[in-house]
């Protein structure tokens, strides 16, 4: 079996990552900040699925925490096969008034270390000759919606230039852009995946299990449920002024600034 490696893996979309791979008979290396809950969630996924799991406490928004993780990518021994690059968090407040250091710590987590971890997961598959990796962006790519989206969009263009640079060389590269999912994502906010159409939510394991199955298509772009495709398709081709008003007041009314 071969060996996966996902991040932000102790809850939410990371974890249904974790337990997508391990029902495809797939070990997986968990890595997130939480030491206690990332072990009672690989025990669980070793007992339930008969896969072998690790833990790698690490939080990707630190240097020492990317050095961690890329150690792990490295390895020669038990090669990871698949990289999903998913750890992320919202951050709800305006660009001026709000936390610089939060919002320098998403830079970091949602942008650095995906770069840092895809060229050195890409690095270690090309000598190897194959490989994976997933890089979790968002519908909200390309809107104006604060430091977040704006990192979705970097996670995407990067995702797409990786994909083509990695063209033909047995190496898959796949973007993630799912819409709101039911997780804990909204629990630091004022904001509830409640507040949005019952039809409009997904589960995790929905679309974990959609990202995967587009990979294995070899798909370079993974937009989970037909409400999500059209909304994507919507924000691409209409006037551009428009997209960034409607988007400008959605985020500030959803996040009640």
């Amino acid at each position: 079996m071969s060996w996966t490696l996902v991040t932000g893996a102790s809850s939410g979309l990371g974890l249904a990552f974790c337990e997508q791979l391990a029902i495809r008979q797939h070990n997986v290396v968990l890595v997130a900040r939480s030491a206690d809950k990332l072990e009672e969630e690989a025990r669980r996924i070793h007992n339930v699925y008969g896969v072998k799991t690790e833990v790698l406490v690490a939080d990707v928004g630190s240097e020492e925490g990317l050095e961690k993780v890329c150690a792990r990518l490295q390895q020669e021994y038990n090669p990871i096969s698949l990289l999903v690059n998913n750890a992320g968090f919202a951050l709800a407040q305006k660009t001026i008034t709000g936390d610089k250091g939060r919002e320098l710590n998403a830079i970091d987590v949602m942008i650095k270390a995906v770069f840092v971890l895809s060229q050195t997961a890409a690095t270690a598959m090309l000598k190897r000759g194959n490989g994976g990796i997933i890089n979790v962006s968002s519908i909200v790519s390309g809107l104006t919606m604060g430091t977040y989206a704006a990192a979705k969009t970097w996670v995407e263009v990067f995702t797409l230039s990786l994909a083509e640079e990695l063209a033909g060389t047995n190496i898959y590269v796949t973007c993630l852009k799912p819409g709101t999912v039911q997780t804990a994502f909204f629990d630091n906010t004022v904001a509830s995946a409640s507040d949005v159409p019952a039809i409009a939510r997904l589960t995790p394991e929905y679309v974990a299990e959609k990202a995967l199955d587009d990979m294995a298509r070899g798909k370079t772009v993974s937009v989970p449920s037909l409400v999500y495709k059209l909304v994507d398709f919507a924000q691409a081709y209409a006037p551009r002024k428009l997209v960034r008003k409607i988007s400008s007041d959605l985020y500030t009314d959803r996040f009640q600034f």
